[in-house]
C-alpha cells in the first residue's frame, strides 16, 4: 500500500506527525504569548484598543534592578 504513496503522504500519515500538531501548535502559541508580553507589550495594547495595558519592555541599555533572595543558611553573609 505504501508503494504508490508519495513521500509527503507517508510523512503526513506518520503517527508522530498526526499527534505532534496537537502538541506543537499550543506550545508555539504559549511561546508567542510570552514573547509578545515580554518583548512587545505595546502590540497587545494596540491590538486590544488599550484594554490590556502592560508595563513597557526593558531595553538592553536600560538600568535593571536586581533582587537577590536567599535563606540565611545558603551562604549569605550577614552585615553588622
Amino acid at each position: 500500500c505504501t508503494d504508490d504513496m508519495t513521500l509527503r503522504q507517508v510523512f503526513n500519515q506518520h503517527p508522530l506527525i498526526q499527534v505532534g500538531k496537537f502538541i506543537a501548535i499550543p506550545y508555539l502559541l504559549y511561546l508567542g504569548y510570552y514573547y509578545l508580553q515580554l518583548q512587545h507589550p505595546d502590540y497587545l495594547s494596540k491590538a486590544t484598543a488599550g484594554i490590556i495595558s502592560l508595563r513597557p519592555a526593558v531595553d538592553v541599555t536600560d538600568p535593571r534592578q536586581l533582587l537577590i533572595i536567599a535563606s540565611p543558611s545558603s551562604g549569605t553573609a550577614q552585615i553588622k
